[in-house]
């Protein structure tokens, strides 16, 4: 949305969406260890078992209007204004002092797919299906709990 604004296009309305609600009722599932290893050293791990509980997309829409990418501030009726790291810290509960990841690899849909077959159970069809489908390097939240549901 943000990209549509500073290119002068007209914006989409703004859709929020957070499935924590629905990953809330998914059966626990162990997490490979090398993805428990990535997300603790990043200092994440509290956002793990978070989820917004709410959005109000009129705000979100706000924000975004003031945003200056060349300055990476929002420049608000009574000033500029920075979110610094220890403001996002003090808000969600996490650390900024964590681990930056870096993917080892760019994230294309073979990639994804391979994602999906050594770390979530699925088949090789399958994680293939499943891309070719999103025709993008994602899944579908039901894609993910109709596999976990048959794994465990």
């Amino acid at each position: 949305m943000a990209q549509r604004l500073w290119e002068g296009e007209d914006r989409r309305s703004l859709k929020v969406i957070t499935n924590g609600l629905k990953l809330k009722k998914f059966v626990e599932v162990p997490v490979p260890d090398l993805v428990e290893h990535w997300i603790r050293e990043s200092r994440l791990m509290l956002l793990s078992s978070g989820y917004l509980t709410m959005a109000d997309a009129s705000l979100i829409s706000a924000f975004v209007k003031r945003w200056h990418k060349e300055t990476y501030s929002f420049h608000l009726p009574f000033g500029e204004m920075t979110i610094t790291l220890d403001e996002v810290a003090t808000l969600l509960y996490i650390s900024p002092h964590g681990k930056f990841f870096d993917a080892p690899v760019n994230m294309n849909t073979n990639n994804a797919a391979r994602a999906a077959y050594e770390y979530l159970g699925a088949t090789w069809e399958e994680a293939c299906v499943e891309i070719s489908y999103n025709k993008c390097a994602q899944y579908r939240l039901q894609w993910l709990r109709d596999l976990y549901s048959r794994l465990i």
